[in-house]
């Protein structure tokens, strides 16, 4: 009968101690969510790209150009 006062006390400091200290973590922890995302979202890697402006005026010559006609042959040789 003397112990079972001691294990009554005993069993309440337990109790106590338990409900005022949170469970610890468990190993490795838990990262904290990432923050919500603020202003406008980046754009998609490699978007779309906006259609090029239609040609104005004469169309730019061919690369090279083109030669100019041979001269005449003039006979001499």
């Amino acid at each position: 009968m003397k112990f079972l006062i001691p294990l009554v006390i005993f069993a309440f400091v337990v109790v106590a101690l338990g409900q005022s200290n949170p469970p610890p973590p468990p190993a490795g922890g838990s990262k904290p969510p990432p923050p919500p995302p603020t202003g406008n979202p980046p754009p998609p890697s490699g978007g779309s790209q906006p259609p090029p402006p239609p040609p104005t005026g004469n169309p730019p010559p061919p690369v090279g150009g083109s030669k100019p006609p041979p001269p005449p042959p003039t006979g001499l040789f």
